[in-house]
């Protein structure tokens, strides 16, 4: 999985959710950092991956439109098994295209933070075995766009 494309994925379901409100998170200026891991590559991270958005009131009010401003189409990924507690939130993620993949995740958030964890399994469409991979995302908001 691209690393735009979990960037996409994480940020966006974290305003998705009924507790990542516009009251909740701020609109403003946002830098993203990923880092990924992969248990068959002991000892070795790639990243961090550091990337700069401009997320608008109406990017927190209309979800999808992060999606887009990101890099990643709306239909790539499916989310489900959502469970919230306060600024917590719990997920499952499945996403299609050239190569599958599914697993879970956990985001917290404040007005300008933004820290989660993934954990991805992709499913090549050869005889390549699945692959895990690790995520962590830390984000903060640094000023209006």
């Amino acid at each position: 999985m691209k690393p735009s494309s979990i960037l996409a994925a994480l940020v966006a379901l974290s305003f998705t959710t009924g507790a990542a409100t516009a009251q909740d998170m701020q609109p403003g200026q946002w830098d993203i950092a990923l880092t990924m891991t992969t248990p068959s590559v002991p000892d070795q991270s790639f990243g961090p991956f550091t990337q700069g958005y401009c997320i608008s009131a109406a990017d927190v009010a209309n979800p999808t439109r992060l999606l887009g401003i990101i890099g990643a189409a709306p239909s790539t990924c499916t989310y489900g098994n959502q469970q919230t507690s306060g600024n917590e939130m719990g997920f499952s993620i499945s996403c299609q295209g050239a190569v599958a993949m599914d697993g879970s995740g956990h985001t917290s958030w404040t007005q300008d933070t933004l820290s989660g964890t993934l954990e991805i399994t992709t499913h090549p469409k050869d005889n390549t075995p699945p692959l895990v991979t690790h995520v962590t995302i830390s984000a903060h908001r640094t000023g209006g766009c």
